[in-house]
């Protein structure tokens, strides 16, 4: 099989193709400076996002911080809420044990006093008796 390029040909043709690549690959100031400012312009947003994610980490952190102090806070309020709750039921025990006791001695006194109105009467008759003979 023959070689299709002679072998003194190879060297030249190889230097015209590292100068195409060389010529072609090689870019003008113009778009070195445009890329510089593209680069720039990724890094001064590049920053800007840096700054922004810090910022909103700070923001979590103090949010989170508040979060766990109100939590804090609620939970003390429930647990004061129920110790009221407690006491509140403690004392409506109290009371409704007062008011039993006090029904009692109404009744009691309602007893008494249908019997001093009894004695009254009969201390009645007895002195109405006395008093006609």
């Amino acid at each position: 099989m023959r070689p299709i390029i002679k072998k003194s040909v190879l060297p030249f043709l190889f230097l015209f193709l590292i100068s195409v690549v060389m010529i072609s690959g090689c870019a003008t100031t113009e778009q070195m400076k445009s890329l510089e400012q593209k680069v720039d312009q990724a890094l001064s947003n590049a920053g800007k996002a840096q700054a922004d994610a810090e910022f909103a980490r700070g923001e979590v952190t103090r949010c989170c911080d508040e979060s766990a102090k109100n939590a804090q806070i609620v939970k003390d309020a429930a647990a004061r809420a129920d110790e009221a709750a407690t006491r509140a039921e403690a004392a409506a025990t109290r009371s409704e044990d007062a008011a039993d006791k006090s029904q009692a001695a109404a009744r009691s006194a309602e007893k008494s006093a249908g019997r001093a109105e009894d004695m009254a009467g009969k201390t009645q008759e007895l002195y109405d008796r006395i008093m006609s003979k």
